[in-house]
């Protein structure tokens, strides 16, 4: 009996799913558009983007493989399996030209002017015959400037043909040549790398020595060109524009959204007790945190790792490359001395300043992560003035036993009499208010840190920690670009 039931459930299912009526849109191409395997990593084809930005009103499916032409796609079968499943009301998006060039592959090559241009129109022509909307695209650039800065156009008449058949049939066009070329330009020389597959030794599995690659595109490259191919849609007026996602952000289609690159580091992994730490939350490793950072920035980046234990701390600089991992269980904490926290020239509110710096500190460096499941904790209550109003009286009475300062009027409590002292002057530390590093160390508990402090820094990935008891602002991300921050914690006093 539990036999037969389990078949009805199978049987119901398949049901189901041949039911669906649901319009396809499949695409067929190479690989700039395919679907990766794992090992792969992190080669991505746009036609992997692609399904995020619609809703459930419309299914994709991914038919593009890796090294087909126009040509090679039909005979080595992968056309018979979209044809058969073709119905009135799909689409199929083709794309198709960079295997098609290969003059020396017999297999593949497709002279633009014939057989590529006639392999185009018969797709059409089979496409239309099933009830189904062809459209086409244009190839998508491959990434190449000259010495001089200026982009290089290595497609030969391709696009063009696509662009004449297009006119010709009365298809939709999605002109990906032109506007991939726009993304790639505006990103610029060094800006573009990062669409496609740039990296060093020892980021991947599959690229032990590194990957020096502009025709595929990386998880950020993609994403781009799957938001172009959407735009162009919109812009062609075609009813697929219907089944874009929408956000919440002003009728925003989600392919509006900014697209946002997420570092990698190499796997490489610098345990900090290797460098003399002592998680006994007695010594104080501000030396050996620093030196595991500096020796992996040195050795091309990787993980620093802070293992499972009490780390005490001054301030902790990051350099190029480098993720600060806490392992769970980890806990950094912070020194309360001031004097852990060099001044430095940095910007407040706006305006030129001195300041300690901040317990995690980054300025313009690249590639960069704070990451794991650890805490970090500023020892705010070394820093941070306090309200009497905002205590009862045993906070307030147990505050005043620990040590510390009273205003005149009795009513806020500073943790030193320098921090006392900055509150009663006009704009303390600001440069322009005459404040050289002398004058500024007479005040520096009242000069308090952000907690994490990034100032015109690229690609930074912050991603499960816990931060807190932060002497100021917690995060403070000033003038950087490509920002990810995915499950923070920030835990602080209310009166903080």
């Amino acid at each position: 009996m539990t036999k037969i039931l389990f078949c009805f459930v199978i049987l119901s299912t398949v049901a189901f799913k041949m039911a669906d009526d649901r319009p396809t849109i499949f695409l067929i191409g190479d690989s700039t558009c395919a679907n990766k395997m794992p090992i792969d990593q992190p080669e991505t084809g746009w036609g992997m983007a692609f399904p995020k930005l619609f809703g459930d009103a419309i299914l994709i499916q991914n038919h593009a493989v890796n090294g087909r032409s126009t040509r090679s796609f039909r005979n080595l079968g992968h056309w018979k399996n979209v044809y058969s499943q073709l119905k009135t009301g799909d689409y199929v998006f083709i794309q198709f030209g960079h295997n098609d060039a290969k003059e020396s592959d017999t297999a593949r090559f497709a002279a633009p002017r014939t057989d590529y241009k006639n392999n185009l129109i018969r797709y059409i022509e089979e496409i239309k015959a099933k009830g189904a909307t062809p459209i086409l695209l244009t190839p998508v650039m491959r990434r190449k400037f000259d010495e001089n800065g200026k982009f290089i156009d290595q497609h030969g008449e391709y696009p063009q043909v696509v662009r004449e058949v297009a006119y010709q049939y009365h298809v939709t066009l999605l002109d990906a040549h032109k506007r991939s070329q726009q993304i790639i330009e505006e990103h610029g020389v060094e800006g573009s790398k990062k669409m496609f597959m740039n990296f060093g030794a020892g980021f991947f599995q599959k690229f032990p020595k590194g990957i020096e690659d502009n025709t595929h595109f990386s998880p950020y490259g993609a994403a781009l060109m799957a938001n172009m191919v959407a735009d162009e849609l919109v812009k062609t007026g075609s009813p697929l524009r219907n089944f874009l996602k929408k956000t919440a952000f002003n009728d925003k289609y989600a392919y509006e959204l900014p697209e946002i690159y997420k570092p990698h580091f190499r796997k490489d992994t610098f345990n900090i007790a290797r460098y003399g730490a002592i998680g006994d939350g007695i010594t104080l490793n501000t030396k050996f945190i620093n030196q595991a950072i500096e020796i992996a920035n040195q050795q091309g980046g990787g993980t620093v790792l802070i293992p499972k234990g009490l780390w005490l701390t001054g301030a902790i600089s990051l350099k190029n490359n480098i993720n600060l991992h806490l392992e769970k269980g980890a806990v950094v904490q912070f020194s309360q001395n001031s004097a852990d926290y060099p001044l430095i020239k940095t910007n407040w509110e706006g305006v030129d300043a001195i300041r300690a710096i901040s317990p995690i500190y980054a300025n313009n460096v690249e590639n960069i992560g704070i990451t794991g499941e650890g805490v970090f904790d500023g020892a705010g209550q070394a820093w941070r003035p306090v309200k009497k109003s905002k205590m009862t009286i045993t906070e307030w009475t147990n505050l005043l036993n620990s040590g510390g300062v009273l205003n005149e009027k009795q009513d806020t409590w500073y943790p030193t009499e320098r921090a006392l002292k900055g509150s009663l002057v006009k704009r303390a530390g600001v440069i322009a208010e005459g404040y050289d590093f002398a004058k500024a160390e007479e005040v520096k508990e009242f000069l308090r840190p952000n907690m994490i402090a990034l100032i015109g820094c690229k690609n930074i990935l912050i991603e499960d920690v816990l931060a807190q008891n932060s002497p100021a602002w917690t995060i403070h991300p000033l003038l950087c670009e490509h920002l990810t921050i995915n499950r923070v914690k920030v835990k602080n006093p209310w009166y903080g």
